[in-house]
């Protein structure tokens, strides 16, 4: 695995391109809402790809978040049903789709996939240790 590309913090601009090996994709990482959320996006259409379920994505991702705690993001998107996914050999670039709610929501449009995790609703910390669990 390498980064590629590291910026340091400017506001909520703070991000790490990592371009993993072995057939992973890279996703972009940035924090949002003043490091209270996290943006992931994912280039389907350019990281699609065979596999044995047939056609699918897989991204990998990482973002320091406090300390030396680290963020580690795995995208996966695969094409269902099998049956289905045999026949999408390319990511359809037309293909658009959103949902969630301000606690997690996504959005398909132009072939990437944004996903938004808020972090005060999802990151349960653990009070003996103060770390997340």
């Amino acid at each position: 695995m390498r980064a590629v590309g590291w910026e340091k913090p400017r506001g909520d601009a703070a991000f790490w391109v990592v371009v993993p090996l072995h057939g992973m994709a890279g996703i972009v990482l940035t924090f949002e809402d003043g490091r209270q959320a996290i943006k992931a996006i994912g280039n389907l259409s350019a990281g699609w790809q065979r596999d044995k379920s047939p056609h699918a994505f897989y991204g990998l991702g990482y973002l320091d978040f406090a300390g030396d705690i680290c963020v580690e993001v795995v995208l996966q998107v695969h094409a269902r049903p099998n049956v289905v996914g045999a026949l999408v050999r390319k990511f359809p670039r037309d293909f658009e789709a959103h949902g969630g709610d301000e606690s997690l929501r996504y959005d398909l449009r132009d072939g990437k996939l944004e996903i938004l995790v808020d972090l005060r609703s999802n990151l349960v910390w653990r009070a003996t240790q103060r770390n997340p669990g």
